[in-house]
C-alpha cells in the first residue's frame, strides 16, 4: 500500500484520486527491464543469421533438385512448390539476354548512324532502343511469353487432363522436364555474346552467315526441345480422361498460338505508333532537311 505525495494519507490499490486531499496519486513507473531489452537485442542478430541459413539451404536444396532434373527428369520427386518458378525465372533472364544480345548488336550501329545524321534522322536514335533500356523491353516480353505457356498448359491439364493438379504442381513438371534447356540458353547466349561482341555490320559475309546458322539453335531447336517438354508436362499423368490427351496437347498448342498472336499485334502496334508518332512530329524538319531548306 503507497501513500499519498500530498497528505501522506493511506491509498488503496488501483485508485487514480486520493480521498483525503482529492490529488491525483502518481503512479509509480515500473523500471525497465534490462534483461529483457537486452536479450531482443542479442535475438535479431540470431534471426537475421537462421534466416541467411535457411536460405542458404533452399538454395543448396534447389541446386540439388535441378541437378536431378537434369540426370532423370521423368523421375524426380518436387518436394518444394516454388522450385519450378525460380527455374522459369532463370528461363526469363537468360533467354532475354539472347535476344538482347544479338537485336543489340544490330540496333546499336543503326542508332550510331541515325544519331550521326542529326540534321535528317538524328530525332529518330532516341526511339531505337539499346543497351539495358532494349533488354528492359526484351525482359518483360519473354517473361509475358512464358506465363503464357504455362497458364494455358495449366488450365488445359486441369480441366481436362488431371482436376488435382494445382498451378505450383504443374509449373514444377513443366521445370523438371524443360530444365536442361537452360544450359542450351546460356550456351546459345555466351555464343552470342563471344561472336558478336560489336555490331554484325563490322562482320564479313562468311562470319555473319556462320553466326545466322548459329543462331538457329535459338530460333529453332530450343522452341522445339520446350514443345517436347510442354507436351510432357500435359500428358504424362495417369488420369484416366474422356478425350485424348493428344488432342489436349493440340487444343493447348492452337490457344498458345492464338494468345502470342495477340500478344505480338499489341506490341508491334505499340511500336509503329510510337515511331510514326515520331516520325509525324518531324514530318517537316525531315523533308525541309533533305530539300536543304532552313526549316527554322
Amino acid at each position: 500500500m503507497e501513500n499519498c505525495t500530498s497528505c501522506g494519507a493511506k491509498l488503496q490499490p488501483g485508485v487514480k484520486f486520493c480521498t483525503k486531499c482529492g490529488s491525483r496519486v502518481q503512479m509509480a513507473t515500473q523500471p525497465m527491464n534490462m534483461n529483457t531489452s537486452s536479450a531482443s537485442t542479442a535475438a535479431m542478430p540470431k534471426m537475421a543469421n537462421e534466416k541467411m541459413d535457411q536460405l542458404k539451404k533452399q538454395s543448396m536444396n534447389y541446386f540439388g533438385w535441378y541437378l536431378e532434373t537434369i540426370k532423370h527428369p521423368s523421375k524426380v520427386v518436387n518436394e518444394s512448390k516454388y522450385f519450378g518458378l525460380v527455374s522459369f525465372l532463370l528461363h526469363t533472364i537468360v533467354f532475354s539476354y539472347a535476344f538482347y544480345a544479338f537485336l543489340n548488336s544490330m540496333f546499336t550501329p543503326f542508332a550510331k548512324y541515325l544519331a550521326a545524321e542529326k540534321s535528317t534522322f538524328g530525332f529518330m536514335s532516341a526511339a531505337v532502343p539499346t543497351g539495358m533500356d532494349l533488354y528492359f523491353k526484351i525482359f518483360p516480353l519473354v517473361l509475358a511469353g512464358f506465363v503464357m505457356f504455362i497458364a494455358v498448359g495449366f488450365v488445359c491439364k486441369k480441366f481436362m487432363v488431371d482436376p488435382q493438379t494445382d498451378m505450383f504442381s504443374y509449373t514444377n513438371q513443366l521445370a523438371t522436364y524443360s530444365n536442361s534447356l537452360l544450359i542450351a540458353e546460356l550456351l546459345i547466349a555466351l555464343f552470342i555474346a563471344v561472336s558478336m561482341p560489336g555490331s554484325l555490320t563490322a562482320q564479313g559475309p562468311n562470319e555473319l552467315i556462320r553466326n545466322v546458322e548459329m543462331l538457329s539453335l535459338l530460333f529453332f531447336i530450343v522452341p522445339g526441345f520446350f514443345a517436347i517438354a510442354y507436351t510432357a508436362s500435359i500428358i504424362v499423368d495417369r488420369a484416366q480422361v474422356k478425350i485424348d490427351k493428344i488432342y489436349v496437347v493440340l487444343i493447348a498448342v492452337m490457344s498458345n498460338t492464338v494468345v502470342f498472336f495477340i500478344i505480338m499485334n499489341i506490341v508491334r502496334g505499340q511500336a509503329q505508333g510510337k515511331y510514326m508518332e515520331t516520325i509525324g512530329k518531324n514530318f517537316g524538319k525531315t523533308i525541309a532537311s533533305m530539300l536543304g531548306i532552313d526549316a527554322g
